[in-house]
């Protein structure tokens, strides 16, 4: 008799309320925790681990992620792993794994993974699997390369531990990789040479930067800026946001998403919180307005991190506004805010392959690629790849000289 969650070294189980006296155990081992948590954190406490485990339980029975434990033969945890950013609609996850270390050297960490891939490739029919890893991780760049996992992208200063920056690295395995098939033309179109390729793709885009000085001290308000000024965002602004949705284009490059026919009549709890500033969490919204008091977009910073000093952004322009040049001066004017106000330190934004406007954006202000996530969106029939930027402060402070 076989069973399917179960090889000839592990078992796995769902992760279950006992599990946070192991939790506990990982907490209390620095270097596990750095890597697992990306950085060092407040000591540990055996109220913190029993919340991971409350949460983990919590997600195991929605779906929004799957925890289990890993354990030998003997029935002793050895570890566990975490499936997590499902998106059923891609058909793409991350996995992560860790093993105790105690019980490291030993193929857990192996034998568990084969048995998830088996499960989300095979049983769920995933399309593709990534898995990111801080660039100082040898023991886990090792062990994903053993697992037939492809370096799609690396990025620069996206944590700040031990008193400097560190970089993260983005693999990924695609289920015809997996599973040893596909045709000549799929592997070719995944090989990739270099990062020269990835902007070979996006075709000759000529860096350009806005018409206009941008010298921020002589400007007499910060948020006005070359015919454009940033505001907070109203409850009549969300509701013209609402109408995205007849914007089929617009939407697939903006959420990789064709939008059901449903437009709310009212505002939905995130968008309350988040009026005239009044929701002081990891995302702060602008509304972009022309100097004749019409309504443009809508810019706004998000997944701040202020420890790692990392965060991104999403914008988006009415149709009718579009081609002015509001765009670039928004993110301008965000970004600059970010770096030289709130000291942040990178800016990481993706883009899907196709998207010449937005890849030009990101030129414009310095962005560069740092690589390609291979088919990371699924629209119109098919996969696309999304194009990774990256910006740091030290870069926008020399690509917009006059951003001081």
């Amino acid at each position: 008799m076989s069973y399917f969650w179960k090889n000839g070294l592990v078992e796995l189980k769902m992760i279950r309320e006992e599990d946070s006296h192991n939790f506990y155990d990982v907490l209390m081992d620095t270097q596990t925790r750095k890597q697992a948590e990306h950085g060092i954190y407040l000591p540990a406490t055996v109220q913190y681990a029993k919340d991971m485990a409350d949460n983990a339980m919590v997600n195991n029975e929605q779906g929004d992620e799957l925890w289990f434990s890993i354990r030998n033969m003997d029935e002793e945890p050895v570890g566990y792993a975490v499936i997590d950013w499902i998106n059923e609609k891609m058909g793409n996850a991350q996995l992560s794994i860790t093993v105790y270390r105690q019980y490291r050297g030993l193929g857990y960490a192996g034998s568990a993974a084969s048995i998830l891939l088996e499960y989300l490739f095979n049983e769920r029919r995933f399309h593709k699997v990534g898995c990111n890893i801080m660039e100082d991780n040898e023991e886990g760049r090792t062990f994903v390369k053993s697992m037939g996992f492809t370096l799609d992208a690396f990025r620069s200063g996206m944590f700040y531990t031990g008193g400097h920056y560190t970089g993260e690295l983005y693999y990924s395995l695609l289920d015809f990789e997996y599973n040893g098939t596909g045709t000549d033309k799929e592997r070719e179109r995944k090989n990739y040479k270099g990062f020269e390729v990835f902007d070979s793709t996006l075709g000759n885009l000529e860096k350009h930067t806005a018409k206009g000085p941008l010298v921020w001290e002589q400007r007499p308000y910060y948020w006005e800026y070359d015919g454009i000024v940033l505001s907070d965002m109203n409850e009549e602004e969300y509701r013209i946001n609402h109408g995205m949705i007849y914007d089929t284009e617009s939407c697939i490059f903006f959420d990789s998403d064709v939008k059901l026919p449903y437009e709310p009549d009212s505002l939905s709890d995130f968008e309350a919180e988040h009026l005239n500033f009044g929701c002081e969490d990891d995302r702060i919204e602008f509304s972009i307005w022309d100097l004749e008091d019409n309504y443009a977009g809508c810019i706004n910073l998000c997944g701040i991190d202020k420890k790692n000093g990392k965060f991104s952004f999403s914008i988006y322009i009415l149709p009718e506004h579009r081609g002015k040049g509001y765009s670039v001066k928004a993110l301008k004017l965000v970004l600059n805010y970010a770096f030289n106000e709130l000291r942040m330190n990178k800016m990481v934004s993706c883009v899907n392959m196709g998207n010449d406007a937005s890849a030009a954006m990101m030129r414009s202000v310095g962005c560069v690629v740092e690589g390609v996530s291979r088919d990371s969106e699924y629209y119109h029939g098919h996969y696309v790849d999304t194009v990774m930027f990256g910006l740091t402060a030290e870069d926008f402070k020399k690509h917009c000289t006059d951003s001081k």
